[in-house]
């Protein structure tokens, strides 16, 4: 079975996700913690954090998104034109 254009996902949509729910997770965690699950929020946080460390490096290893361009059209190069020298008087006429 084969994704046609219309149901594939762009190429950085599963980083963006770990990214998203790396951050919600880690507020969760905190807030957890706050409110006395102390062991149930460390455990949250700590798996947050790995998901967001591996969304960092995969997001980070894609560079930056390149404008797309017109294709070039070939074009002939420009013609040289040839300039014609000088008869020299250099030699005396008899």
């Amino acid at each position: 079975m084969t994704a046609d254009a219309t149901t594939a996902k762009p190429q950085g949509a599963r980083q963006r996700y770990l990214l998203e729910g790396g951050s919600a997770g880690l507020l969760i965690g905190i807030v957890l913690s706050f409110i006395g699950q102390g062991d149930v929020g460390g455990w949250f946080v700590a798996a947050s954090g790995v998901a967001l460390m591996i969304g960092l490096h995969t997001f980070g290893r894609l560079g930056p998104d390149l404008p797309e361009l017109p294709p070039v059209e070939a074009a002939d190069p420009p013609k040289r034109s040839r300039k014609k020298r000088k008869a020299s008087n250099a030699a005396p006429q008899e």
